[in-house]
């Protein structure tokens, strides 16, 4: 493994849209997310700053031509659960794990090495992650995210409102709307807390002290669980909007 300091590109194609981050070693210098990636756009970006090395990953489709670039590229590396990586993958069918499910871990074992860990990723889907002081990612968890459960309870019901997607300060819903807010948002974040408690409780932590496990919050709805979580978990959670992105280069970095 080379200790060189070069400048990669990171590119996490979504179902939706995509997003590129640029590092300098660990340093992140820019990070943009975009509708459409392009091959023009991706020549713009590794001419500007000067980019040596890519590291790629999709979870929603790749683009022929994108891949034909990046495949001639002379340092680049598709993320896959076979990639020369730093962790052991424990999960029993790899080959069906979600490469941004990879790329988070990887993020978070690149920022907290040794430690245990829990990366949880509040966007569409919730993914829960364990990855264990010896580097051995043991599985997880996917769970409705806290939008989805909103609609679906106004698409699968006949009188249930669709909601705005908001705190409330009772815990006890007084109204239908902050009883359907509680039940998703609330709910949420009680899941949350009650996954964590388990993993302590697995990996043999004293279940009353939440230091010894890395806390991790990345995804689109992070922040907004953010101050509620560490509130209430009187523990220090770390949000990492970047998590994927600092994967994908720790797995470049680790494969140079």
């Amino acid at each position: 493994m080379s200790t060189q300091k070069i400048v990669v590109l990171t590119i996490d194609v979504g179902n939706t849209t995509t997003k590129m981050a640029v590092f300098s070693d660990n340093l992140c210098l820019h990070s943009k997310r975009i509708n459409e990636l392009n091959v023009a756009l991706l020549k713009r970006w590794i001419r500007q700053y000067d980019v040596k090395a890519i590291s790629y990953s999709a979870s929603g489709n790749d683009v022929e031509e994108i891949i034909e670039y990046i495949e001639n590229f002379d340092n680049h590396i598709f993320l896959s659960s076979l990639s020369p990586m730093p962790i052991e993958i424990a999960y029993k069918t790899p080959e069906t794990l979600g490469k941004d499910r990879i790329a988070a871990v990887l993020g978070a074992y690149a920022l907290f090495p040794k430690q245990h860990i829990v990366v949880i990723d509040l966007g569409t889907c919730i993914t829960y992650e364990v990855l264990s002081s010896d580097g051995i990612y043991i599985g997880g968890n996917i769970a409705p995210g806290m939008q989805m459960r909103l609609q679906s309870m106004h698409d699968y019901t006949a009188r249930l409102p669709l909601v705005e997607f908001e705190l409330v300060t009772n815990w006890i819903g007084q109204s239908t709307n902050d009883a359907i807010k509680n039940g998703a948002i609330l709910g949420t974040q009680m899941e949350i807390e009650s996954f964590i408690g388990r993993v302590k409780k697995f990996l043999g932590s004293d279940p009353q002290k939440l230091d010894d496990v890395q806390l991790i919050l990345t995804g689109g709805d992070g922040a907004f669980m953010y101050n509620a979580l560490e509130e209430n978990l009187q523990t220090k959670i770390h949000l990492e909007p970047q998590l994927i992105h600092i994967g994908l280069n720790a797995l470049m970095q680790y494969n140079l």
